[in-house]
């Protein structure tokens, strides 16, 4: 019967059990799906970041109000700094 990962629940195969490309297909779609949470997320802390700099920028001194400057840092803590995209490697 196999186990399953803790955390998005692939399934491992027990050591007698035979290959099954369903359950290798059904790990990738899992893998695949995670990573594109991933890459969204990645992609909404950018664009909040992007905001919250052009905000900044727009102001006439310059400066964040608190809640704003908490964003930019949580933001930027944060911010997606290598890209999972396959079709942009070389």
């Amino acid at each position: 019967m196999g186990t399953f990962t803790n955390f998005i629940k692939l399934h491992k195969p027990g050591e007698t059990e035979k290959y099954n490309i369903n359950v290798f297909n059904a790990n990738a779609e899992l893998i695949d799906s995670a990573l594109a949470r991933m890459e969204q997320e990645n992609k909404s802390r950018d664009n909040l970041l992007d905001t919250l700099k052009t905000k900044a920028t727009d102001l006439v001194d310059g400066l964040l109000s608190k809640e704003d400057h908490a964003k930019y840092e949580d933001a930027n803590n944060k911010k997606h700094t290598h890209n999972n995209n396959p079709d942009s490697r070389s």
